[in-house]
């Protein structure tokens, strides 16, 4: 799907030879904090499978009757059995079409399950099914190939990110997911059933392509999660009225949503800047619903209402009012850590209007740059796009 909220990008060019002059004000402002680290993660697939078995949220919506069609549909996958004489009564077209679907976004790992099932009904006057016949996208012995590519291109991810915290793992996936992948704008216009290209629509895609939709960005995060022993869910429904699919992440004890395919710069098909846009990572139900909607057709999800895993909560970038200072500080902060991409959300419009007005009419963000030009040099001559997002109240300037 195409991401089309409202959003206004402008593009600076820094002379820091002309504004330069005033030093750096202010003492320095911690921007995150770290918490105690664990040693957690699943050393094998098999493992991340049973986490991703123990915790499958859609399984949990079904009727005890579907539960039971769910497992042998399970088992028919996971052995590869391609044609089932079913052992449940009155099965019909609707349920089987809902317990199907429930496997396939609840089990990321079964990338050779795309959903494409044949079924047969038990007589000409009956509905109920009593046979169906799964198409499987590779054999076993592929599916044994890829998941040795999968574990060679993921194992020291999982090693690098096993120590930390369920925050900063959280945090990193994402990242990992947007930085190696650019969205494929072609798979998501020819749609999964025409798509020359069916790998983009699971995690091979994002895994070891390169390139996915929004499917295959949502598997491979729910996949690397479990790997590093962490809950996470896929989310289906509807963003800016074209189907979408995201993540649900349990941080600390807590449920937030996250969608790296929004959160990737290549989604928008006239920014290609490797960026990545952290507005997507943590939010809460109110958040999310400023620009998705949830599909309810096996769950009702509660409301999450839970911030202190929202990325710019975390590391201190949320701010209730507008202050030239603090955003000096931040600033000065994210170029200490080499860092191209600044930015801060307010907590209301009131507070982000008045920013926008002193910091991108009035140019104060460049004014920022050039009271930093003694201690950054590295500034000059730098390009500033600028991003402002009035829909979560989030600014970002980036720099090239």
């Amino acid at each position: 799907m195409t991401k089309n909220r409202f959003k206004l990008t402008c593009m600076w060019l820094i002379f820091l030879g002309v504004l330069a002059g005033c030093s750096a004000r202010g003492n320095d402002k911690q921007i995150s904090k770290s918490s105690v680290q664990v040693q957690k993660k699943v050393d094998s697939p098999s493992q991340a499978q049973a986490l991703i078995e123990t915790e499958a949220l859609y399984y949990q919506g079904l009727t005890d009757d579907d539960k039971q069609v769910y497992r042998e549909l399970q088992n028919a996958i996971q052995n590869f059995q391609a044609q089932i004489d079913t052992q449940a009564q009155h099965l019909t077209q609707e349920k089987f079409s809902k317990v199907a679907e429930a496997v396939l976004l609840d089990h990321p790992e079964y990338f050779w399950y795309s959903g494409k099932i044949e079924t047969w009904v038990q007589s000409a006057d009956s509905a109920a099914i009593a046979q169906y016949e799964i198409s499987f996208d590779f054999t076993a012995a592929e599916v044994a190939d890829l998941n040795q590519q999968i574990e060679l291109k993921i194992s020291d991810f999982v090693a690098k990110n096993a120590g930390k915290t369920e925050y900063d793992k959280a945090l990193a996936a994402y990242q990992y997911v947007i930085e190696q992948n650019d969205y494929n704008h072609a798979a998501a216009t020819a749609g999964k059933a025409d798509a020359t290209d069916d790998r983009s629509y699971s995690m091979l895609g994002a895994l070891l392509d390169g390139t996915a939709v929004c499917e295959g960005y949502a598997d491979a995060l729910q996949y690397l999660l479990a790997r590093l022993a962490m809950t996470a869910h896929v989310v289906v429904g509807v963003a800016n009225d074209q189907n979408h699919a995201w993540n649900l992440v349990k941080i600390d004890g807590e449920n937030y949503y996250l969608d790296a395919t929004w959160g990737d710069a290549s989604f928008t098909k006239e920014d290609k800047r490797a960026n990545i846009d952290y507005t997507y990572f943590g939010m809460t139900t109110a958040e999310l619903e400023m620009d998705h909607k949830i599909a309810n057709d096996f769950i009702n999800l509660p409301i999450y209402k839970a911030t202190a895993a929202n990325y710019f909560v975390h590391n201190n970038l949320r701010f209730d009012s507008y202050d030239s200072e603090e955003i000096s500080k931040v600033t000065q902060h994210f170029l200490r850590d080499n860092q191209s991409n600044i930015c801060f959300q307010f907590s209301t419009l009131k507070a982000y209007h008045k920013a926008k007005k002193a910091l991108f009419d009035a140019q104060g963000m460049m004014t920022i740059f050039a009271d930093l030009a003694d201690e950054f040099p590295k500034l000059s001559g730098k390009k500033v796009i600028t991003s402002l997002d009035e829909v979560h109240l989030v600014m970002t300037f980036i720099l090239e």
